[in-house]
């Protein structure tokens, strides 16, 4: 209803800059994502020296990820306006080129023009974390949590470096602290359960890799590693069963090496 609406108000006003901008937000959220493109695009011929309409180019791009033309969307946005926000987006664009110092050089920027951008924290804690350089990522999301400490996101990821770091007390506790801020947290729920699944604590890990299937039906790690615990409790049917759908969704989803693998410990089941 509200498309329909913004098209018949940009028919009438073909000049409505934000009209056309709010259309694309509005199409961008129904992930009919051209559409989206086409009416920034005309909010951008229209207004070409608004930021926030590359900003909002930048997403959409994203989204398609067209991430070299993501690219030149928020290089825009920065040359009209160089905010810690748009340093941020930048930075998730190179991540997603594998550009890894230029993330990091955008991350920090973003953090030396505002100091409590908590995104940039996180966002560079997780380039750290993927660089294994878990003191650096230990830092910074301590510091977005400083900052928003109701970022699950945050306290799931710094469970992710403390389990790395072998302290699983920490890790535990965190992943529980991310739960208790999003109860729909699944993969809080599956990395809780890989190390109460370390620690033999089965009945524990196969409760919390349960809840994490229950709110993604499709994560097919958390359907392996539940019938390895079924496995080592000794149920071999649910182990086989739980299996067999990790392997339906690893080849639904193209990720063939996954797929072998499975196929390969069934086989032994057998």
């Amino acid at each position: 209803e509200a498309a329909a609406a913004l098209e018949l108000a940009v028919k009438a006003r073909g000049d409505f800059v934000p009209a056309w901008d709010y259309l694309s937000v509005v199409y961008r959220g129904l992930q009919q994502l051209d559409r989206a493109l086409d009416a920034i695009n005309q909010a951008i011929k229209l207004e070409p020296g608004n930021p926030n309409l590359y900003n909002v180019k930048y997403l959409v791009l994203s989204d398609l990820k067209r991430y070299a033309e993501a690219e030149l969307a928020i290089n825009q946005a920065i040359k009209l306006s160089p905010r810690a926000a748009f340093y941020n987006n930048r930075g998730i664009v190179y991540v997603n080129l594998q550009k890894w110092d230029l993330a990091l050089a955008d991350f920090t920027q973003a953090i030396g023009i505002n100091r409590n951008e908590d995104l940039a924290y996180y966002n560079r804690g997780n380039v750290y974390a993927d660089l294994q350089k878990w003191d650096l990522a230990l830092a910074d999301y301590n510091q977005a949590i400083g900052i928003n400490p109701n970022d699950a996101g945050a306290y799931t990821n710094r469970g992710g470096v403390y389990y790395n770091l072998q302290k699983w007390d920490l890790a535990l506790a965190d992943y529980t602290q991310a739960i208790a801020i999003n109860p729909n947290d699944a993969d809080a729920y599956y990395n809780r359960g890989i190390v109460y699944a370390d620690l033999q604590k089965w009945d524990l890990a196969l409760a919390d890799y349960t809840q994490a299937i229950g709110i993604n039906p499709n994560l097919a790690l958390a359907y392996t590693n539940r019938g390895n615990v079924y496995y080592n409790l000794g149920d071999i049917n649910k182990a086989r069963e739980n299996l067999q759908r990790a392997a339906e969704l690893y080849l639904t989803q193209g990720r063939t090496a996954e797929y072998e693998q499975v196929i390969t410990i069934i086989t032994l089941l057998n």
